[in-house]
């Protein structure tokens, strides 16, 4: 059920950790917890379908041209984020930090978008 929802809502990005009650609230109290192996599958099977959701999230800026702002160089590339938070890195002899530039999406991998300064 809830995966069907996380998909339904296709969220670009999801936080998923299994809870973990603390002593002395409320919530460790309470009876019919879930079984921790139960519990340990359920979140890899829902860190699976964050993953594909959000792989398919930035496929879809593939060929848009966004503003970046860049922080860093890392790896040889320049690296920055878009409004909506997209990581994305170019190719840059130029120093961009602190720069906001049109970048071109060209690829899309785990985590991030690679493209070029438009």
């Amino acid at each position: 059920a809830s995966e069907t929802f996380v998909r339904n809502i296709a969220f670009a990005r999801c936080h998923i950790f299994v809870y973990s009650p603390r002593p002395g609230t409320p919530a460790a109290a309470l009876e019919g917890r879930i079984p921790p192996g139960e519990a340990k599958r359920r979140a890899s099977q829902m860190a699976k379908a964050a993953n594909e959701l959000e792989l398919a999230f930035l496929e879809s800026q593939r060929g848009s041209v966004q503003p970046v702002l860049f922080e860093q160089m890392a790896g040889g590339l320049w690296q920055g984020h878009t409004g909506s938070y997209i990581l994305v890195k170019v190719k840059s002899e130029e120093d961009l930090r602190g720069k906001i530039l049109p970048v071109m999406i060209e690829q899309a991998g785990r985590g991030c978008c690679l493209g070029r300064l438009a």
